[in-house]
């Protein structure tokens, strides 16, 4: 995000920095905050706590003007100081200009999708640049069904979810689709330093890669990799693409994962558990055995005796599928085509219960899965934890993968 400011000789962003500044030492766990301009860009440092920075960025946003936002947030060990004891702004300068520098959108695809980024996002076009994550920005999945809704037969929920930087979704779509292909598994994010474990996420029956975005962000200082598996048939743009079954879809994923250094654990929600499970035993039979398999939410009730309205007003008050006020008929008759798919599916396939430990993670007094090792509850969660309590069930995977890693 590029952001405007007045121009240092300029006579007035003394203030409008110290009001930045301000903003920054507010947040939990900011010590000392610094701001200077440089290459036409504002660029914040500041040291304390290892912070998302695009939360830190979205709780500046909360309270400051847009121009104020600094593009750049930086974390030091420590601020450099003169003599004097003051903050030296000059070393701060030269440091700001060896970061990433913000460039604007290049080629006609890149333009065209900054300003449709832009109008979903709330921001202005020239704020947008090519080097621009659309998740960083504030992008969330309602976000990305908003986009696609707006770009029909342009862009679906995968391609969005494998390329969320601005020039590289152009590209993408410059190339027709192809760097995707028909990939399952896709990164979530970057960890904080160098990935300790990979976290491999089947999403809640119907649903979409893109429900693990708040999770990732939360893990990434955990220096835990999300890989989020987009089920065959999920993508709501895609709707007459074939859905699979747990064998295949597990065969392909434990495939494409040959390529993930590390250990991993897994997880799935409601009917999907069963993917996570049948994956378990796979890793463990080609003696990649997981760290451990979380089992997120009650059991997927049957549907075989609903409606297809029935069933979209449940999947709708349930509050995993916000999105589905978005879509034309057609589209949101294909999540209830892949939910009743991924529950029946579950039910066909029974899977044994592999050698690693298997948590349980529930709201209230769910039931939890038969064979669990150990039963979390988070009260007040909800059917969709990773939804509602991304940050809970963060702490506990972390913990989980700290104390399980060799």
């Amino acid at each position: 995000m590029h952001t405007a400011y007045i121009d240092p000789g300029a006579g007035g962003p003394d203030v409008e920095i110290g009001e930045i500044e301000s903003g920054l030492r507010r947040i939990p766990g900011v010590h000392a905050a610094a701001v200077v301009a440089a290459a036409e860009r504002l660029v914040a440092f500041f040291t304390g706590a290892e912070l998302e920075k695009a939360h830190v960025r979205d709780l500046l946003a909360a309270g400051l003007p847009e121009h104020l936002v600094p593009h750049i947030l930086h974390r030091l060990e420590a601020l450099p100081v003169g003599d004097d004891g003051v903050v030296n702004t000059g070393v701060l300068r030269q440091l700001a200009t060896t970061l990433s520098p913000y460039r604007p959108a290049a080629s006609a695809t890149e333009r065209w999708l900054a300003t449709a980024w832009a109008e979903v996002l709330d921001l202005l076009p020239g704020q947008i640049g090519r080097d621009d994550d659309f998740f960083a920005l504030g992008g969330c999945s309602l976000a990305a069904a908003r986009l696609v809704v707006k770009l029909p037969g342009t862009l679906s929920l995968r391609l969005i979810t494998a390329c969320p930087v601005l020039g590289d979704l152009a590209a993408a779509i410059d190339a027709g689709g192809q760097p995707v292909g028909d990939a399952l598994v896709h990164r979530l994010g970057t960890p904080v330093g160098a990935s300790v474990a990979g976290l491999v996420c089947f999403p809640h029956p119907g649903g979409n890669a893109l429900n693990f975005r708040r999770l990732a962000r939360e893990l990434a200082p955990q220096r835990l990799t999300v890989y989020a598996v987009e089920l065959p048939g999920h993508d709501v743009t895609e709707p007459a693409e074939a859905l699979r079954g747990v064998p295949e879809v597990c065969r392909r994923v434990r495939r494409e994962l040959t390529t993930v250094a590390g250990p991993l654990l897994l997880w799935g929600h409601g009917a999907t558990s069963a993917y996570a499970l049948e994956l378990a035993l796979g890793l463990e039979a080609a003696g990649r055995p997981p760290i451990a398999v979380f089992l997120g939410g009650p059991p997927s009730p049957a549907t075989n005796d609903l409606a297809e309205g029935e069933l979209l007003g449940r999947l709708r008050a349930d509050g995993a599928y916000i999105e589905l006020d978005l879509l034309k008929a057609e589209r949101a008759a294909a999540v209830v085509r892949a939910y009743r798919h991924d529950v029946r599916s579950a039910a066909r396939h029974v899977a044994g219960l592999p050698a690693a430990p298997v948590h349980a993670v529930l709201a209230g007094d769910d039931p939890p899965a038969a064979g669990a090792f150990a039963v979390h509850r988070l009260d007040g969660a909800g059917p969709y934890p990773v939804r509602t309590r991304p940050a809970e069930v963060a702490a506990l995977v972390a913990a989980v993968a700290t104390s399980r890693r060799p």
